[in-house]
């Protein structure tokens, strides 16, 4: 059974910030989606607790960058693949499941939902998931329109996939955000027949805000050893964490649903390297560990957003059949008159902010499908000697007449 405290401190990935250091016109109206059947959930144990944190941080290590800022939201990500997973099959779903902590689709649906459910009823986070889909381009398959529908709650919508479709898409990321990231895609190609969003918005005050005398210019050495002049803010918290190669604390935010939590590897450890030895389970324990004991915190005030192509890091974490146009399976998504459907893209966005009031974070996550153009054999049928021909009744497929051509002039 999951307790309070790690379901509370699994979210947390979502803003470990300090580690590694998101058109309200246009607006869509979705088409109806099958009723959502009655649902009861799962129950969250701790296999599934620390296999999402192991994909976190698995995650995490593909996308962290030597020199820049990184953020991702595993959850986003994992959301939006979740549900393009349920039009999977074969070799292609079996390489989802296993990226998403090992479990069959059934039963990370089930997961997901009892996930979303608790963390979706904070005012502090919003959630929301969409299907855009080109009209007349295939036919969905019943199964994976009612799992969209009820784990996800997803909206979807058909469109004619022009210009206008990239305009509603991004007014849809933008409304969902909150307005922290205003688009997440520049067009839609030729192929693409399909795309998958969700959208996520974080927006918490923390439970003892900075005052005007906590705050104050200091020195930050960025990762290249240079001196940058920036804003701390000082407090005083009381969760304290500690290992032979980090310190930290933990900072509750208002509600007490969610909290920041700040990781400074110790000098000389570096913080790739560090990154690259966590494990889900050492995080999980090291958050979990924490000593109520006094600290005085400094934090700088910071903001930030990130744009990731993530086609290659999840290609890295063992996701490739997906990606291939001739081997990718997606037949359980819907049926298609020829070609071939496979993820074409896939785009995370994040965007951060934490000052003395808060923290705001959103993120988006958007996968393409597209199809492949079949060849189309050609043949030639040249009537240019004796041939027979034939008026057919259409509905017996009976002739009406029959004879043949022999000759033309006479």
């Amino acid at each position: 059974m999951l307790n309070r405290k790690t379901f509370l401190y699994l979210l947390v990935i979502l803003l470990l910030a300090n580690l590694a250091v998101g058109c309200n016109g246009n607006k869509k109206k979705p088409v109806d989606l099958p009723k959502p059947r009655d649902l009861q959930g799962s129950e969250l144990d701790e296999n599934f607790v620390v296999a999402t944190m192991d994909y976190s941080v698995l995650l995490f290590k593909e996308v962290i960058n030597n020199e820049e800022n990184t953020m991702v939201s595993p959850l986003s990500i994992m959301t939006a693949l979740a549900m393009t997973t349920n039009g999977a099959d074969g070799k292609t779903k079996e390489e989802m499941e296993n990226l998403l902590g090992g479990f069959s689709i059934d039963e990370l649906n089930l997961y997901l939902y009892t996930y979303l459910q608790n963390i979706g009823s904070s005012q502090e986070l919003d959630i929301a998931n969409s299907i855009w889909a080109k009209k007349d381009s295939a036919i969905f398959k019943e199964g994976f329109l009612q799992s969209v529908s009820d784990y996800y709650n997803s909206d979807i919508f058909y469109e004619d996939f022009n210009e206008q479709t990239v305009k509603y898409i991004n007014a849809w990321v933008n409304d969902n955000t909150k307005g922290m990231i205003p688009n997440i895609i520049d067009n839609l190609s030729e192929d693409d027949i399909m795309c998958l969003i969700n959208a996520l918005a974080f927006d918490a005050s923390w439970k003892k805000v900075y005052s005007k005398a906590d705050i104050s210019e200091g020195i930050f050495t960025n990762i290249k050893g240079e001196k940058e002049t920036v804003e701390f803010m000082y407090s005083d918290e009381n969760l304290y964490i500690k290992n032979d190669k980090v310190t930290g604390f933990v900072k509750p935010y208002e509600e007490d649903n969610f909290s920041f939590v700040a990781l400074l590897p110790n000098e000389g450890v570096s913080i790739i390297d560090y990154v690259n030895s966590l494990s889900g389970k050492e995080l999980i324990q090291l958050i979990n560990n924490a000593d109520y004991a006094p600290v005085n915190a400094c934090l700088p005030k910071f903001s930030y957003e990130t744009n990731l192509d993530m086609n290659e890091v999840l290609k890295a974490m063992g996701m490739e059949i997906a990606f291939d146009k001739d081997y990718a399976d997606f037949t359980n998504l819907f049926d298609l008159v020829q070609g071939n459907a496979y993820i074409s893209k896939v785009i995370h966005k994040t965007f951060i902010s934490v000052d003395e009031l808060g923290t705001k974070a959103g993120a988006t996550t958007e996968i393409d499908i597209s199809v492949t153009s079949a060849p189309i054999e050609l043949f030639n049928v040249y009537l240019d000697r004796p041939f027979i021909y034939m008026i057919v009744d259409v509905k017996l497929g009976l002739p009406v007449f029959i004879g043949t051509v022999m000759t033309i002039n006479k």
